[in-house]
């Protein structure tokens, strides 16, 4: 396989003309790519438990940690009948920007959208420091 010499790859970039093979984009379509701003239409909560001890005993509070944009995908739901009562729970997924505060989400948070509180039970990277993916599962009892 012959490669071309690094000078004409920086000649072909700075001329605009090829980037990698391929005809160049603004920075703007190849930074964030998949994530547009229109697709960030729900207001996320991030809360995150304290441990005070009062008088009575240790006692958790939540607390606002982080509030971003971001976007929701139900994956799943169900219902099962225990004890006579009825319980409904939903999966979803949400897709937020990766940055330094959202970076430090943590599974023990909680999530809030909706009015419901959903409980994290995964985070994942989406691409190199561009999305996280958050799993949470609300109770709808």
């Amino acid at each position: 396989m012959v490669r071309k010499p690094r000078g004409d790859q920086r000649e072909a970039h700075a001329g605009g003309a090829l980037c990698r093979g391929k005809p160049c984009q603004p920075l703007s379509a190849r930074v964030g790519k998949g994530m547009s701003a229109g697709a960030l239409d729900r207001r996320i909560t991030i809360r995150r438990a304290t441990v005070t001890n009062t008088g009575l005993g240790p006692t958790t509070i939540w607390s606002d940690l982080i509030t971003l944009w971001g976007s929701r995908k139900d994956i799943s739901d169900r219902e099962r009948a225990a004890a006579g009562m009825v319980q409904g729970s939903v999966i979803s997924r949400f897709m937020v920007r990766s940055f330094t505060a959202s970076r430090g989400i943590r599974p023990k948070d909680r999530l809030i959208e909706g009015g419901l509180t959903y409980e994290i039970t995964g985070i994942k990277e989406v691409g190199r420091r561009d999305r996280l993916e958050i799993t949470a599962e609300a109770r709808m009892d």
